[in-house]
């Protein structure tokens, strides 16, 4: 979805370098402050995650409704705006907002630059592609790449396959085919950037969305503060509008800053008659906002006991046993290479992670042993969740490829799983006195300088794949 006309279209380690450095306006401080402070109050921070995220996004209902709100003068920076929304700051606000209300509460007001800069932070991970901020290109102009890149990082997970969703046929090409729009697009680099964007995408994993009349007979299975994003019948474009899922008196209704409207409002029409009726949207897409982040969860291992006087941390233990999985599905990914027909530097490359990782699984496990914790092998990659690992479809879709279609799904998706590994190293770096022993601290050091590196290799060797 793309900012343009009347639509609002448009980590990573933690502590980014946010690209906000002005002090917001006292009227944006007042509505953060008031919002957690009310929050904590209602008990939000105890709330489901996504009963919370609907909750505090009914206080917003009567907000102004402002179309490109991202689009002011200067260089690309973090635009925090909680006085006014278009239908995408509206989703990354709540979404960045009841993080702050969950992590930092009304402690994390006590020192407003710091808050503002860690609010800043959050929105920063949600907007851009890997949570890095590089200029105009990195933003994640499509919503239908904003929700697969957040899954990636473990921010959310991707519903729209499972509720029996369809692949979306078209290919994205709406930003490059109006660059008068986007007057960042006046220089030619960013076209370049955003054609290069569009193209990998394009050569990418399937889109999938729900189509209008499929939509009744599952939104049972939408969940309240789910992230819904209505797909668009304009050529070129993946997603028309975006909103919260929201159940009222029965039925699922959308809660959303309209393109149609002046303030945030709950839709009067439920969600699946309210598509129907819209001539330009044509069916959904569904995220689920997940909770930044409970490893211990997704790691699917019993109760951590931490004994007195250690330097280590519950999350320092996740870390290792989630870290044991994630490996050892790249290493699984990694062995069909050879047998698929890869080009030597995809094989080399192959080979390299392989080795790498079957040698950092070793020191894990020996780490969890000598500190007498629950260890994982190497077939645990095949019931454990973590940010970036591939669902069994898109295994499928690997294991069946050869030849320069391995190549390139092989590229994609194992830097989709590399994002995921950077992800769980930023997640252990933000947990309270994690990392201070120092196996672990050059454990993730190492993991995030080789993984970092190899994302790019990886994105030229694409570059250059497409190209040909």
């Amino acid at each position: 979805m793309m900012r343009i006309w009347t639509l609002a279209l448009m980590a990573a380690l933690p502590g980014p370098d946010v690209r906000q450095e002005t002090p917001w306006p006292d009227a944006d401080w007042r509505i953060l402050e008031a919002k957690v402070r009310w929050a904590v109050a209602h008990r939000l921070d105890t709330l489901p995650l996504g009963r919370a995220i609907a909750a505090l996004g009914e206080t917003f209902v009567g907000a102004r409704y402002t179309p490109r709100t991202l689009e002011v003068p200067g260089p690309e920076r973090v635009v925090v705006n909680l006085q006014e929304f278009d239908c995408v700051t509206f989703v990354e606000n709540l979404l960045a907002m009841t993080r702050f209300i969950r992590q930092e509460g009304v402690a994390g007001l006590a020192d407003r630059r710091a808050a503002e800069r860690r609010y800043a932070g959050y929105l920063q991970e949600l907007r851009y592609r890997g949570g890095r901020l590089d200029g105009y290109p990195s933003r994640l102009h499509y919503f239908s790449e904003w929700l697969s890149d957040n899954a990636a990082r473990g921010n959310l997970v991707l519903l729209t396959e499972r509720l029996g969703g369809l692949t979306r046929p078209g290919a994205l090409f709406f930003m490059s085919a109006h660059p008068r729009s986007y007057r960042q697009m006046a220089d030619p680099a960013v076209r370049e950037a955003i054609r290069a964007r569009e193209a990998s995408l394009n050569a990418g994993p399937a889109r999938w969305y729900v189509p209008e009349d499929r939509i009744g007979a599952v939104e049972r299975r939408i969940e309240d503060g789910d992230i819904i994003a209505a797909t668009s019948t304009l050529p070129g474009l993946d997603v028309a509008h975006t909103g919260i899922a929201l159940w009222k008196n029965g039925r699922l209704h959308l809660l959303h800053a309209p393109l149609v409207g002046t303030s945030v409002e709950i839709s009067t029409l439920p969600l699946a008659e309210r598509i129907r009726s819209i001539e330009t949207q044509d069916g959904i897409m569904v995220g689920r906002p997940a909770e930044v982040h409970d490893h211990a969860a997704m790691a699917g291992m019993g109760p951590v006991v931490v004994p007195p006087g250690v330097l280590y941390t519950e999350a320092d233990v996740r870390f290792m046993q989630g870290m044991i999985a994630h490996h050892a599905q790249a290493i699984h990914m990694s062995r069909m290479a050879e047998k698929r027909g890869a080009n030597p530097r995809v094989l080399r490359l192959a080979v390299k992670i392989d080795q790498s990782q079957i040698a950092e699984i070793a020191l894990m496990q020996e780490w969890l042993r000598a500190h007498g914790q629950e260890t994982p092998d190497t077939s645990s990659w095949r019931s454990m969740e973590m940010p970036g690992m591939l669902t069994a479809g898109q295994l499928a879709t690997l294991d069946s490829a050869r030849g320069p279609e391995f190549d390139r799904r092989f590229l994609i998706l194992m830097i989709q799983h590399h994002q995921g590994a950077l992800q769980m190293v930023a997640d252990l770096l933000a947990s309270p006195r994690a990392a201070q022993d120092v196996d672990i601290s050059v454990l993730a050091n190492d993991i995030h300088l080789v993984q970092t590196a190899e994302i790019g290799v990886m994105r030229q060797m694409l570059a250059e794949l497409l190209n040909q």
